[in-house]
């Protein structure tokens, strides 16, 4: 595909039963699918959140196709963790298994999100922890893609830097009542044929 039809498959096929608030959120949505693609290959990469002020609009949606496109199966989804020392056991976890990604998926409505841990995971080409239960100490290449999804959540001090907010907004009052290309997107976006234009328009 020229980068024009690609551009187009992406913005008019793949991603139009999203309700963006404007064109920098699409913008950052190309760079999610992108770095779907391309995670392995880069030293550091930052995290995403997608955001919106209600449920319904499509914010897991919208990492999972991405996944279903990109990888094939779905991402693996987790609960944000109230302690940090939680939080640090389950990226160790993620980073011992090789997942590509991890969505940490419905944090609490308005949580401002604040993670040592994570903002250090964020910039670090290596990961390195103690194994739980042992005494070894593991190395890892850190090849983990973030993502991040919630009401009004926001995040403070190094993580701000960190995170490319998407903002969605159906501006409706109930979101799942309005029209959609796709009826079901998840399926439409695993299937061979899209899979391969959507991977075309991204190369």
């Amino acid at each position: 595909l020229s980068a024009e039809k690609g551009a187009r498959w992406l913005l008019e096929e793949m991603l139009a039963d999203f309700p963006f608030e404007d064109s920098n959120d699409q913008a950052a949505t190309l760079g999610l699918f992108l770095i779907f693609m391309q995670r392995p290959l880069m030293k550091t990469a930052p995290a995403f959140a997608i955001v919106a002020p209600q449920p319904g609009t499509g914010k897991s949606t919208l990492v999972e196709i991405a996944s279903l496109a990109v990888h094939g199966h779905p991402v693996a989804s987790h609960a944000f963790a109230e302690s940090e020392e939680e939080l640090r056991k389950a990226i160790h976890a993620l980073m011992l298994a090789k997942m590509p990604a991890v969505l940490f998926d419905n944090i609490g409505r308005g949580r401002t999100v604040e993670s040592d841990h994570l903002a250090k995971l964020l910039t670090s080409e290596m990961s390195t922890d103690r194994t739980l239960g042992a005494s070894e100490t593991r190395k890892e290449v850190n090849t983990l893609l973030v993502a991040f999804t919630g009401n009004n959540i926001a995040f403070a001090h190094d993580m701000a830097s960190r995170v490319l907010t998407i903002r969605l907004n159906a501006k409706t009052a109930n979101p799942l009542r309005r029209t959609f290309r796709h009826r079901d997107v998840h399926s439409w976006a695993r299937e061979p044929a899209n899979r391969n234009r959507t991977l075309s328009a991204l190369v």
